[in-house]
């Protein structure tokens, strides 16, 4: 493959998969690159002091307000477990939110302002109980939804560690609601899948995607760069 050609095909793969509905993110610097406008980043340590060291919902975070079907179904907690990231989806020893999605249970994010990009770090619920054996929620599948009716879905971690998920919307949103998709498929029966999330980063608006006229007038421009080249190589 030229290298005329690898660019070509590259210009096009950005533009296709920036034009697509729902995009993920593994990457929390990936996600950022696509975000302009107003921002926020949340560490929820600040608000100890305001809520304490556990608070069920509804609370507010920054620009969210976050709330549930029922006061159990979402916990802010702060340092509780410290020592032992995971247990009861403890992110990394600071403040987090358990996400419970138990059997018929969501959580909702919500932003009057709105936003188009949602990102946050997560970790499944993990416990080892006192006869050694260990509860957890690890891998199971998170369903989404948001106000204007973009959906999916994502897997937390395999094992007792963190990761990132950022979410990119065709176009900003007011709200997302999250549920569980593996109540009757949890590795131990509990029917319910329960993890933490911190480090919460929205963005009111994504980067600008390229229109069609302008990815013809990129690969025009490496086609006239192509010719070139040739013609300098055959001088």
């Amino acid at each position: 493959m030229s290298k005329l050609w690898a660019a070509t095909a590259a210009a096009a793969c950005l533009w296709a998969g920036q034009a697509s509905a729902v995009t993920t993110f593994n990457d929390r610097m990936t996600f950022a690159s696509h975000g302009q406008g107003s921002t926020a980043f949340l560490t929820l340590n600040s608000l100890q002091d305001t809520l304490g060291d556990e608070r069920p919902m509804p609370i507010s975070v920054g620009p969210l307000e976050i709330t549930a079907d029922s006061p159990t179904s979402a916990y802010y907690f702060a340092g509780i477990h410290a020592a032992h990231p995971g247990v009861r989806g403890d992110v990394d020893g600071s403040a987090w939110i358990q996400m419970r999605l138990d059997l018929g249970s969501w959580v909702t994010w919500s932003s009057a302002s709105g936003f188009q990009l949602i990102g946050f770090d997560m970790r499944p619920y993990y416990d080892v109980n006192e006869d050694g054996s260990i509860t957890h929620d690890l891998g199971e599948t998170i369903f989404y939804e948001t106000d204007t009716g973009e959906n999916g879905s994502f897997k937390l971690s395999d094992s007792n560690t963190s990761s990132f998920i950022g979410l990119m919307f065709n176009a900003p949103v007011h709200s997302i609601t999250f549920s569980s998709l593996d109540f009757y498929n949890t590795p131990n029966g509990n029917g319910s899948s329960w993890f933490g999330v911190d480090n919460l980063h929205l963005f009111a608006s994504a980067a600008p995607v390229p229109e069609p006229t302008s990815l013809a007038m990129l690969l025009a421009g490496l086609s006239t760069v192509g010719l070139l080249a040739r013609r300098r190589r055959a001088d």
